[in-house]
């Protein structure tokens, strides 16, 4: 829409400026110009969101997993969890793990 506004602008500029009529069409290109503004913006949080869920999804599947092993009574110790954890493919929650089981050992 703002496109074909400006090419209208710009095809019949020496009438617009002979009547004057600069701020109208300055509205009207302001007007069509934070509409889509306000398109990308929500464009923007969306993509966000979505980025934010695609590289937290698998790592918030892997704590609900733990959470609901650990939950229904099994015992979790860092041999359980070492194994789980290369299936998984997340490697990196061993440490977690490990350091989860030592702090209630402790205790």
């Amino acid at each position: 829409a703002r496109v074909g506004l400006m090419n209208e602008i710009v095809n019949s500029i020496q009438m617009i400026k002979f009547y004057a009529w600069e701020s109208s069409f300055k509205a009207a290109v302001m007007d069509i110009r934070a509409k889509e503004a306000g398109i990308l913006k929500r464009m923007l949080w969306w993509q966000a969101l979505f980025t934010m869920l695609l590289f937290s999804g698998p790592v918030m599947m892997a704590v609900a997993v733990f959470a609901v092993y650990a939950a229904t009574g099994h015992v979790f110790t860092a041999a359980t969890g070492e194994g789980r954890a290369a299936v998984r493919g997340v490697g990196w929650l061993l440490g977690l793990c490990r350091a989860a089981v030592s702090s209630w050992r402790a205790y």
